[in-house]
């Protein structure tokens, strides 16, 4: 199996707002990330408590 690395997205949300920032400083997803091919997604949270 080959694992290709994409960047790291900021996801920033709410009760009522969500907002995301790629790897390139853009407000949406990009690049490999809306192709058609699978892709495995892990979530983590810092600072959580």
């Amino acid at each position: 199996m080959e694992m290709t690395y994409l960047g790291r997205y900021t996801l920033n949300f709410d009760a009522k707002t969500f907002s995301i920032l790629c790897p390139l400083k853009k407000t949406r997803f990009s690049g490999l990330a809306t192709s058609d091919r699978p892709k495995l997604y892990v979530i983590s949270v810092e600072g959580y408590q």
